[in-house]
């Protein structure tokens, strides 16, 4: 029983290194005397005939398609932008009474919302 290194993974199959096979300079993997008796999505059974190297080979699944990732959803634009309007209208207010609340807890507060904003606009 082996243990499947990548999840997402389709179509696995026991396989076993041929020493015999030339069509590389030593060796190939081969099914021929190796079988695939039970498999899951983790693990899969082999039975084989012989000692040798033994491997699950199976496909990789396909890369996801991103065409539709060059445009930000709806809902991340609604919602950078009320984070935006809520972080400049608490700038403004702490500008406003800055003389009355100046303290080294304002000043980290104001580079806090400065920073998320400026996160905001770059990822819209």
């Amino acid at each position: 029983e082996l243990a499947h290194l990548a999840n997402g993974t389709y179509n696995p199959y026991c396989a076993l290194w041929d020493y015999g096979k030339m069509n590389e300079s030593a060796g190939a993997w081969s099914t021929l005397g190796c079988r695939t008796v039970l498999t899951d999505a983790s693990h899969t059974k082999c039975l084989c005939d012989r000692l040798s190297t033994f491997a699950i080979l199976a496909h990789q699944p396909r890369e996801i398609n991103m065409d539709n990732a060059d445009m930000p959803s709806v809902t991340l634009i609604v919602g950078c932008g009320l984070s935006c309007i809520a972080l400049i209208t608490l700038a403004v207010v702490y500008a406003v009474l800055w003389r009355y609340i100046r303290s080294e807890r304002s000043i980290i507060l104001i580079n806090f919302c400065l920073s998320i904003i400026s996160s905001n606009i770059l990822i819209v």
